[in-house]
């Protein structure tokens, strides 16, 4: 059922009045028309963000409106997006804005006069003066580390150890370091394995296999507290940028028997990392950063606690019974009875949570 008939004229009424007194009490925003396009209500607007820029936009009322959100899109076909905050059509063009109220958010109380509001906020302010970058907008959303990294196919990770190393070389250190990469399906992941201070002892990531993917000369320099986010995008940039602050990149690489492909910048607990893929080249490309956490922490609730008391019986310590016990394990079981005459063959590996220094055993056995 369309729902401007089957709620009768009561809900459009209050649409109407709100956006009507919306326009009366503010200048920049004018009504064009109301209208149906199909069964779906429509508002045709324009939005007056300065004297020489407005955008013509359309309040589309969905069909199950008011318990799902109104949207706001550009009216007609828009190739430019207005916004960081706008979805892109199929085609290729401007879509729906990305407003403060959504599908996570919406309540019923709220109208389509709240939307016009919203994105009269959103574009005024993303709005530039003429030659000004365009200032960010705060998204109401929150994105996980995975979804920050979907377009980041460079990623340098920073563990605890190397971050405490870092943070504790001194302005003007040239470190030497060796890189532990591995080409991922969608990413090239690239962390510190081992780096060599000068006149001290070779320092090593613990928790980094030393045979991890292949390995890569880099160097890791000390940089002045708040000098992390040098954003250069040539190694003769890069250099230029060191020069000024008393360091001489350019000449230490030339003395280098292995060429350092990895710049990292270290100023205390700010890093960043630029690639030099090619030594004919002068292009970098730049890494994400990503700080892994200490694993310091409870992994379990306090509430598991009790478990250590308790004793399981598994009954077979196969493809299943391996996984569930090592499961319950994890969450603080403390005793287990476990049944299984089977012993463990390498045809089993694949399905089993054991591994080849089991094969041979009874699977009771080596589960435990």
């Amino acid at each position: 059922m369309i729902w401007f008939l089957q709620d009768g004229s009561a809900r459009v009424e209050q649409e109407r009045r709100a956006i009507a007194e919306l326009a009366e009490s503010v200048s920049w925003l004018r009504i064009v028309r109301w209208r149906l396009d199909g069964v779906q209500l429509c508002v045709d607007a324009e939005i007056v963000a300065s004297e020489a820029v407005s955008f013509a936009v359309t309040l589309r009322y969905p069909d199950f409106f008011p318990h799902t959100p109104p949207s706001v899109s550009p009216c007609g076909d828009v190739d430019e997006r207005w916004s960081g905050h706008q979805y892109v059509r199929r085609n290729g063009g401007a879509g729906e804005l990305c407003l403060e109220y959504g599908p996570d958010n919406w309540t019923s109380d709220l109208t389509g006069a709240d939307l016009l509001v919203s994105a009269h906020r959103l574009l005024v302010g993303e709005e530039a003066e003429s030659g000004s970058p365009r200032p960010p907008v705060p998204s109401r959303h929150e994105t996980t580390l995975g979804q920050d990294l979907r377009s980041a196919w460079l990623r340098f990770i920073v563990t605890p150890a190397f971050s405490a190393f870092a943070g504790g070389l001194p302005p003007g250190a040239l470190v030497t370091a060796t890189m532990r990469s591995v080409w991922q399906r969608r990413s090239f992941m690239t962390v510190v394995g081992t780096a060599r201070p000068p006149e001290a002892p070779e320092w090593t990531d613990p928790n980094v296999p030393d045979n991890l993917g292949f390995g890569r000369a880099g160097v890791i320099l000390g940089l002045p507290e708040g000098d992390g986010g040098i954003d250069a995008t040539s190694f003769t940039e890069l250099c230029g940028i060191l020069r000024d602050a008393g360091i001489d990149l350019a000449s230490w690489v030339e003395a280098q028997e292995a060429f350092p492909e990895f710049m990292v910048l270290a100023a205390g607990d700010r890093l960043a990392v630029r690639w030099r893929l090619d030594a004919s080249k002068d292009e970098l490309l730049r890494f994400e950063t990503v700080a892994a956490p200490s694993d310091g922490g409870a992994r379990v609730s306090p509430a598991y606690g009790e478990l250590a008391g308790k004793k399981v019986a598994l009954v077979g310590c196969g493809s299943a019974g391996s996984k569930i016990g090592v499961s319950l394990a994890r969450s603080g079981v403390g005793h287990f009875v476990l049944v299984d005459d089977d012993v463990l063959l390498p045809g089993n590996l694949v399905r089993n949570e054991m591994d080849w220094r089991d094969v041979g055993g009874h699977k009771a056995d080596v589960l435990a």
